[in-house]
């Protein structure tokens, strides 16, 4: 069988969806952040779409989601990645006051935040909301220093259809990514789920620090994982 890649489309992204659902379901930090979630799967499910949809509209950084098809077009894998802005002139027509990706991006933010709050998710533990965000501040020296870091592309999330596993398909998605970065001379960092380290390493992917702190120390991946720019 054939595959291809391309930048996904806002059409792609219920696929998107399904597949951070099905790939994502069992990771051990879904047990700390929502451990309801088989009782509550469709708060589950409305929170992965919430979160990716929000993701997706977020103004500021420069994004890019690549889905891997097969030959019948069918998406079985995708890689989102992101960075700060670094061509002026792109982020204009990408997401300037005269795009509908400016006005549409408040609007569908909104709604989403607007409905979180009137019908919270039934699947999360409240006392973890935000765990992530607060974890950040540890590790953000690290993506200051050295300052070749500062646009670095961070990979977000990599999926594959568990269908599809172990045929090379993840490490062609990395790869591809890798290469974008490579032409500009940018570094790529990573935060590691567990057992995926070695794995990482093997594109060049060095760990120079942990996210798993504070109220995630009982999260078994977390692994900031960088690979300077060839």
């Amino acid at each position: 069988m054939a595959y291809s890649i391309r930048p996904a489309t806002y059409a792609d992204l219920p696929a998107i969806i399904r597949l951070y659902l099905v790939d994502f379901w069992d990771e051990q930090l879904m047990d700390l952040l929502h451990p309801f979630r088989n009782k509550h799967p469709t708060d589950f499910e409305r929170f992965i779409r919430d979160m990716l949809t929000e993701r997706w509209w977020t103004l500021g950084l420069e994004q890019c989601v690549e889905v891997l098809l097969t030959d019948r077009e069918r998406v079985v894998g995708f890689a989102w990645w992101r960075r700060s802005w670094g061509d002026e002139e792109k982020r204009r027509d990408t997401e300037g006051w005269f795009t509908l990706r400016r006005w549409l991006s408040p609007i569908t933010i909104f709604f989403i935040q607007l409905r979180t709050r009137l019908w919270p998710y039934r699947c999360a533990d409240p006392t973890m909301a935000g765990a992530e965000k607060r974890a950040l501040p540890a590790i953000l020296p690290l993506l200051r220093d050295p300052p070749s870091r500062q646009k670095a592309w961070h990979l977000l999330t990599l999926a594959v259809d568990p269908a599809f596993q172990k045929m090379g398909l993840g490490t062609r998605l990395v790869q591809h990514g890798l290469s974008r970065g490579d032409k500009e001379d940018l570094t790529a960092w990573l935060i590691s789920r567990e057992g995926l380290e070695e794995w990482y390493g093997r594109f060049g992917f060095v760990q120079k620090g942990r996210a798993n702190i504070g109220e995630l120390t009982k999260w078994n991946g977390g692994a900031v994982m960088f690979r300077e720019s060839e």
